[in-house]
C-alpha cells in the first residue's frame, strides 16, 4: 500500500495496482470511479469558496463534492483533466478559426 496523501492510498492487489482509495468515514475505502464536473463551492468548515470537483465512487450512489487535494492522485482525475485540456484547445482553435 502506498500512501498518497492523509487520506488516499493506492493498493497493490494480487500484482495490479488499483487506482487510488479514499479513506471515507474513518473506515472504509471506495475508489474513484469517475470526476463528473467541477464548480466553486465551500466545505464544511471552511469560509473561503474553492473549486471542488463531483466525484462518483465505485460502489457508492451518490457523488460527492471533493477538492482536488483529496482526489488528484487518481487515474480519474487525471483523465477528466487531460479531457478539459483537450476540450479547452479545441475551443481555442475553433475562436482563431472564427468559428
Amino acid at each position: 500500500m502506498e500512501v498518497i496523501s492523509p487520506h488516499s492510498y493506492r493498493l497493490n492487489i494480487l500484482g495490479s495496482v488499483q487506482d487510488v482509495f479514499i479513506l471515507a468515514d474513518g473506515e472504509e475505502y471506495w475508489p474513484v470511479e469517475k470526476i463528473l464536473g467541477e464548480e466553486m463551492g465551500k466545505l464544511p468548515g471552511q469560509r473561503q469558496r474553492q473549486k471542488l470537483y463531483v466525484v462518483k465512487w465505485e460502489g457508492y450512489a451518490r457523488p460527492t463534492k471533493e477538492p482536488a487535494s483529496m482526489i488528484r492522485d487518481t487515474d480519474a482525475f487525471k483523465e477528466y483533466m487531460a479531457k478539459k485540456k483537450s476540450r479547452n484547445t479545441q475551443q481555442a482553435q475553433e475562436a482563431a478559426r472564427g468559428g
